[in-house]
């Protein structure tokens, strides 16, 4: 079994614009300016070989149901991987969640990185 833990920050935005007139999905977003906080979201993956997919999401020490953004992550992460795995990922989240300071996209960030490593997939 292999363990990879990485950290993400939180992020404050200070000002931003919603750039949402374009038709074209990869041209719209928002854009600004904020800062980035000491405190984030570690997140620690164990991976093990197997005969199919699966995958389990713990935030906090909790089993969720609604970890849209890190299921999505992982199903990307897995595509692009060689072979099957069973993975667990443990979220430590040391920010408020819903609360604009960017959990979700620490989330996101560092489980990618995590299963950058874990699964070899030389992303950058």
């Amino acid at each position: 079994m292999k363990v990879v833990t990485a950290f993400s920050p939180g992020h404050v935005t200070g000002i931003f614009q919603i750039c949402d007139e374009a038709e074209d999905p990869l041209l719209k977003g928002s854009r600004g300016a904020g800062i980035t906080i000491d405190r984030g979201v570690t997140t620690k993956v164990s991976v093990k070989r197997a005969t199919r997919n699966r995958f389990e999401v713990k935030i906090n020490g909790e089993k969720t149901g609604s970890a849209k953004v890190s299921e999505e992550v992982l199903r990307l992460a897995l595509s692009k991987a060689e072979g099957h795995y069973n993975i667990s990922v443990e979220h430590r989240v040391n920010i408020p969640i819903g609360s604009g300071i960017g959990s979700s996209g620490a989330g996101a960030l560092s489980l990618a990185l995590a299963l950058n490593e874990a699964l070899e997939l030389g992303l950058t």
